[in-house]
């Protein structure tokens, strides 16, 4: 499984903690399944230790393999059958390998209660809405 936690320091902040969680559920259940952490070159390997670290997660990092996402990696990507991922133009490359992708939004009650009468989207990723 593909995760794909975004390429700003803010999105790995608020999702890669999601993400690990999600692994830890899927090792309790599907111990064979191998995960991969496609990281944009602006976050270094450091950051995301850190921030698993800071969420009690640094262990879980054991069982997911980090990568770059420099075209070299694009063989590792496509032989994933699924991604966990962020909306946004990372959609729309997973979508163009031909990837299933569950895609995961974070906001604060806040935000979706303001929003919500606003937005009216059935889909908010870019291949559905496409």
């Amino acid at each position: 499984i593909a995760l794909v936690a975004g390429s700003r320091k803010s999105e790995i902040e608020s999702l890669l903690p999601l993400f690990l969680r999600a692994v830890q559920i899927f090792l309790q259940k599907k111990p064979a399944v191998r995960f991969t952490l496609l990281r944009a070159d602006s976050i270094s390997q450091d950051f995301i230790i850190s921030v698993a670290r800071e969420h009690k997660l640094e262990a879980v990092l054991d069982h997911v393999d980090i990568i770059s996402n420099g075209d070299k990696n694009i063989e590792k990507i496509q032989s994933c059958c699924l991604a966990l991922t962020k909306p946004g133009t990372s959609t729309l490359e997973l979508a163009l390998l031909g990837l299933p992708a569950v895609v995961v939004f974070k906001t604060s009650w806040l935000s979706y209660l303001l929003a919500r009468p606003l937005v009216k989207v059935a889909w908010m990723s870019l291949p559905n809405l496409l």
